[in-house]
């Protein structure tokens, strides 16, 4: 089943105090080098302002890809210590000068990517003092290496949570947006730790809601397409060497999002998402030879470490999700593509499907369920015909002594044998017609006074007209037939003739139909599959 996924990244560096008027976010012997946070005491608000600084012979100097994973592990400090922040900036200090300038984001799962280059500022210079006399010829002015362009970091889908559903409830509902219990909510979300010491203090708490409500409305006002990404753990079990992947444990149908602890609130305390065309991730495709290397990757004394992580990328149902009455909403989403990782930072994807990739994927596994929807059908069908030649010699002696016709209408009827199943009285067909006022269903025997396709008149019951349409055969004059369709009577003066519409007719060899009256004639029509 899906689970929710709290996310921990883990960074390899010690967190240290705060000293002065920066704060120490985090520290690296290792790596020669400090991150810090501006503001001080007060460094946590909704936009961060954050420096990394690498010492001169730092083993991540000039390597943008390192000083990136180094930063993407920061996402535990970030969102445990300052649930107010949004967003990050982080400038890149080498030797005194700016390298780089980074961004994140919580809608994009505080992964740091560059900031496009119009927002790279120039390098910073610390100036020289000034000499009080002339000391010889001027030194030429220190050589500054420009920064590489960045490149804009690609848009991401907003990953789902409770918070992430409520804004797409609430952003056609502002009065309930502005509610103090929404507004209590999201404070106790964003900034935890003031909320918790102040929730029962009326005066000092008005601060931390003041601070909520424009935070919650800049939250509200972001862009939100219909295409989320959805992120679930799951288990992958021995290869499968014919299918060529990893099969995964069922991921089931569904994955829902609770308000968290302890508001009370009038908005929904749980959203429910249930899935379209998640039966479709069956496994994880590889080759073989990479796949035995993902499971050398991931055994330790002895054993796999089989748990990974997925990413749906999942489209919204336009209309929104839709409440039950029970505190809780509903919306369909439909799974279009799909990345593995290896584990809960999802840093480092195993396999990305794509939307068209995905699409084939889905389309194949459809096919795989007709195929297996066939046989399951044609197996059903053969053990039924089993069955019937087990019984075959008991079933025609039991037929043997049954009127002729229980007899005819057991050759004429679709379904199993039935000793209680027999021709239709014209008499009694009529009555039950006129009395119900609609057409009822019959079955006949008929012998027609003429030929054609509508209302050929008959000779035996008599009183009837008989009605045929393609692909049926069309009357013949004289002719005996048995004949299954619907009996109706028209309003007229009189006793105007019963009007039989057929559904399915057989030609009869001989008068009355004997030829077809015959047990084992009837019993292997059924087995044939006739019935």
């Amino acid at each position: 089943m899906i689970q929710r996924i709290v996310f921990a990244g883990v960074l390899a560096l010690a967190t240290v105090p705060a000293y002065a008027n920066d704060t120490v976010l985090a520290t690296s012997k290792s790596h020669k080098l400090q991150v810090f946070a501006d503001g001080g005491a007060t460094w946590c608000a909704p936009t961060l302002r954050l420096r990394m600084v690498l010492e001169a012979d730092s083993p991540d100097a000039g390597n943008p890809g390192a000083q990136l994973e180094l930063m993407n592990r920061l996402k535990t400090p970030i969102t445990s210590d300052c649930k107010a922040a949004s967003a990050a900036e982080l400038t890149v200090i080498e030797q005194g000068r700016s390298t780089g300038i980074y961004k994140a984001a919580a809608a994009a799962g505080w992964v740091f990517a560059a900031a496009p280059a119009a927002s790279v500022p120039q390098p910073v210079v610390t100036q020289a003092p000034t000499p009080s006399a002339p000391q010889g010829p001027a030194s030429p002015p220190p050589v500054v290496q420009a920064p590489q362009p960045a490149m804009p970091a690609a848009p991401q889908a907003a990953e789902l949570d409770y918070f992430e559903a409520l804004a797409r409830v609430l952003r056609d509902n502002p009065a309930l947006a502005q509610d103090d219990s929404t507004i209590r909510l999201w404070a106790s979300h964003r900034y935890e730790r003031e909320y918790s010491q102040l929730q029962h203090q009326e005066f000092k708490l008005q601060p931390v809601l003041q601070r909520a409500r424009a935070d919650f409305a800049d939250y509200l006002a972001r862009p939100r397409g219909n295409v989320v990404t959805i992120a679930t753990r799951a288990y992958f079990r021995t290869y499968d060497f014919n299918a060529r992947r990893f099969p995964i444990d069922d991921l089931g149908t569904q994955v829902s999002y609770q308000k968290p602890c302890c508001v009370s609130v009038k908005v929904p305390t749980n959203f429910v998402v249930k899935l379209q065309d998640l039966d479709a991730v069956t496994g994880l495709p590889m080759d073989p030879a990479e796949a035995q290397a993902l499971a050398e990757r991931r055994t330790r004394y002895g054993s796999i470490n089989r748990t990974i992580y997925l990413a749906l990328t999942v489209r919204l149902e336009a209309g929104g999700f839709k409440g039950d009455g029970w505190g809780s909403s509903t919306i369909l989403g439909t799974v279009e593509g799909v990345t593995f990782y290896p584990d809960d930072r999802l840093l480092e994807p195993i396999l990305t499907i794509g939307a068209e990739e995905f699409a084939r994927w889905r389309a194949n596994r459809a096919a795989e369920l007709a195929e297996a929807a066939r046989l399951a059908e044609q197996r059903e069908a053969e053990q039924h015909r089993q069955r019937w030649l087990a019984q075959r010699e008991q079933n025609i002696r039991a037929l043997s002594g049954a009127p002729s016709s229980v007899r005819l209408a057991n050759y004429i009827s679709d379904g199993d044998l039935s000793l209680y199943t027999r021709l239709s009285d014209l008499r009694s067909a009529r009555a039950a017609a006129l009395m119900s006022g609609k057409p009822v269903p019959v079955a006949m025997l008929v012998q027609s006074d003429g030929a054609g396709r509508s209302k050929v008149a008959s000779k035996w019951p008599g009183k009837l007209e008989l009605t045929v349409a393609d692909p049926l055969p069309e009357l013949a004059a004289s002719q005996w037939y048995l004949v299954r369709g619907l009996l109706s009577v028209p309003e007229a003066e009189g006793l105007p003739p019963a009007q039989l519409t057929a559904q399915a007719i057989h030609i009869c060899a001989q008068p009355k139909c004997a030829d077809v009256a015959d047990p084992a004639v009837i019993i292997d029509r059924k087995l044939a599959g006739g019935r």
